[in-house]
């Protein structure tokens, strides 16, 4: 079972990440996922015509993202046409990744709760996979873990410091 997070900040966060699939769900995301205005599309011949980005875009109902990174990636995505070999090759990693969720977002809250600190990655079994640490990052806010959670958003010496700590 998931007990109440004791912090507010992961609270919070929580609340966004169930309220904004909740007006997904119900078909009530416009003007829920677009943070600011992107500038960086004004090159597209056909993205305005799509409208691709903006108030009410597909941009606005795909993207989960809570980083820079993850918006910048399907930004990408949606301005440039994938081959066909490129699709293919996601939806193999698609495929691969559905089985193979080593983590779950509760067993990340439960090992916080334990006071255990866990790493994040893309856990990738091929060099094109290295992209999808994303995906690592979603589990890891779904279970509301932060920064200080994470060994790996720490410089080496601290690492080295918590694991003098631990031994």
């Amino acid at each position: 079972m998931l007990a109440c997070p004791t912090d507010w900040t992961d609270f919070l966060i929580a609340i966004e990440v169930y309220r904004d699939g909740l007006a997904r769900i119900e078909d009530r995301w416009e003007g829920r996922n677009e943070r600011e205005r992107r500038t960086d599309t004004a090159e597209s011949l056909y993205a305005a015509d799509l409208d691709l980005f903006g108030p009410g875009s597909l941009f606005e109902l795909l993207c989960t993202a809570r980083t820079r990174m993850g918006e910048d990636t399907l930004v990408k995505w949606l301005l440039a046409p994938a081959s066909p070999r490129e699709i293919q090759e996601r939806h193999a990693a698609l495929s691969e990744l559905r089985d193979r969720l080593d983590l779950r977002d509760v067993h990340a809250r439960a090992a916080k709760e334990a006071g255990l600190k866990l790493t994040v990655s893309s856990d990738a079994h091929s060099i094109s996979a290295q992209n999808y640490v994303e995906l690592g990052i979603g589990q890891a806010r779904r279970g509301w873990l932060t920064k200080n959670d994470v060994v790996n958003t720490r410089t080496w010496k601290q690492v080295e410091k918590l694991r003098r700590k631990r031994a």
